[in-house]
């Protein structure tokens, strides 16, 4: 009896435990699953803003932060950067810089010339410097909230550049850099009116981008693996997937430049992001450095690639 008893505690043991793993699994393809197409209905506009003029640094350049709140609410912060002096219209170009350089991306732009540039903070609200496991874990669900915010949030941004009476609406691009290249091209599916989109070191094939990354840290690669399959359902990252967004916005053209030394993005997650453009009939160039990655210790990086970006606006 007491054995008859012990297997039937066990099976009903097992059972739970499948049924919480088989939950589990379905929540995290819940919260994993792709919201591309939500976002693509979502056409942002900007309900409020305030500018406040920064200090001039006699270079040239007047320099502002904006505060913006996009129409379902979100409160979003660009800085710009523009010439004192111009003549008619300029090109402009939105940066998309990732986490941690957000708008205070323009500071390490060198002389933007005759150029509009403006760089966006992600709209993450949650705490900038989490300390220990169980307070990583507690901001997860705002890291997801601000990464689904990010593409709506920056064709915001773009509506905003586009109603500014020194920008040429017709020669607005967009950049997506490091981190921020995922979100460039949900952007570009909401906004298909920009001349082009830039890719600077960023690419698909999410799972071996965070292989790559995790690598020094966690040497045993299943751990890795499990680690990175985790974070990208918990952040919904199939939204971001390169081979289900470009077909919606095959008509805005693409620069990848990606770097063959690249220590954060290697040359075969540039290549994958590449393939999925070409797969949707996307007009892509690809250009070949032989850099490391963006760094702050590293300002020949940045001068480098935003020359590559100014020099193809300014040539038309």
């Amino acid at each position: 009896m007491e054995r008859t008893t012990s297997r039937s505690s066990r099976r009903r043991g097992s059972a739970l435990l499948a049924l919480a793993l088989t939950l589990s699994a379905l929540g995290l393809g819940w919260l994993g699953r792709d919201r591309s197409g939500a976002l693509a209905a979502q056409l942002p506009g900007v309900r409020a803003v305030h500018v406040e003029v920064e200090p001039d640094r006699g270079d040239g350049y007047l320099r502002r932060t904006v505060q913006l709140r996009s129409e379902d609410g979100i409160p979003l912060r660009l800085r710009v950067v523009s010439p004192h002096r111009r003549s008619g219209r300029l090109p402009a170009v939105l940066i998309l810089g990732g986490h941690r350089s957000g708008a205070d991306a323009v500071d390490l732009i060198p002389e933007p010339g005759e150029l509009f540039v403006a760089a966006l903070d992600d709209p993450y609200f949650g705490d900038q410097r989490p300390s220990g496991l169980l307070a990583s874990l507690a901001t997860l669900s705002e890291v997801r909230r601000g990464a689904q915010r990010t593409p709506t949030a920056a064709a915001a941004s773009l509506a905003w550049l586009r109603s500014q009476a020194d920008v040429d609406p017709d020669r607005l691009e967009l950049v997506g850099a490091s981190l921020g290249a995922p979100f460039a091209l949900p952007t570009a599916a909401l906004d298909a009116r920009l001349a082009r989109v830039w890719i600077l070191q960023g690419g698909a094939n999410f799972p071996r981008w965070l292989d790559v990354n995790l690598e020094s840290r966690l040497p045993f690669r299943p751990l890795r693996a499990g680690l990175a399959w985790l974070g990208l359902q918990l952040i919904g990252a199939r939204t971001f997937d390169a081979a289900r967004i470009p077909q919606r916005a095959p008509t805005v053209p693409y620069i990848v430049v990606g770097s063959r030394d690249d220590e954060r993005v290697p040359p075969e997650c540039v290549a994958a992001l590449v393939s999925a453009l070409r797969r949707s009939h996307a007009e892509v160039e690809v250009q070949w450095t032989d850099s490391l990655h963006f760094a702050p210790g590293r300002p020949e990086v940045v001068v480098d690639m935003f020359t590559r970006v100014r020099a193809r606006i300014m040539a038309r």
